[in-house]
């Protein structure tokens, strides 16, 4: 990652199942995650100018059994928030694998369209 970082200067969007938590509130269940592993994400997400892009839905992408963990997750840099300002990432509903299918919808934050010459319904009471 970080040597893409080096000889790349455009949108960037890496996505999916990176195998590692960022913050221990990102893990429901067994044994806590060392706080190494967790910097050394955080380290290498810093290095390249990336940023989490969030998420819409329920925050653990990934279980087994009593175990859950935000392990897919979408990074981004400013390059690509700027084409993109309405993007979210979408955790949708498990099927039949132990991740979270999951979804960037890059129209997600584009309000409907409104006709100004339209009036505003108001109701009265009687």
């Amino acid at each position: 990652m970080r040597a893409l970082h080096q000889s790349q200067c455009q949108p960037w969007l890496l996505v999916g199942d990176l195998n590692e938590i960022q913050f221990l509130q990102e893990k429901e269940g067994g044994n806590p995650r060392p706080q190494q592993y967790m910097t050394a994400f955080q380290n290498a997400i810093d290095d390249c100018n990336l940023k989490d892009m969030g998420f819409v839905g329920d925050m653990f992408t990934w279980r087994r059994e009593r175990i859950r963990e935000r392990l897919d997750r979408g990074l981004i840099n400013d390059e690509w928030s700027i084409l993109y300002p309405h993007a979210a990432l979408e955790n949708l509903e498990f099927n039949h694998s132990d991740h979270r299918p999951i979804l960037v919808n890059t129209e997600y934050y584009i309000q409907e369209h409104v006709d100004p010459n339209q009036r505003p319904r108001r109701f009265e009471a009687y």
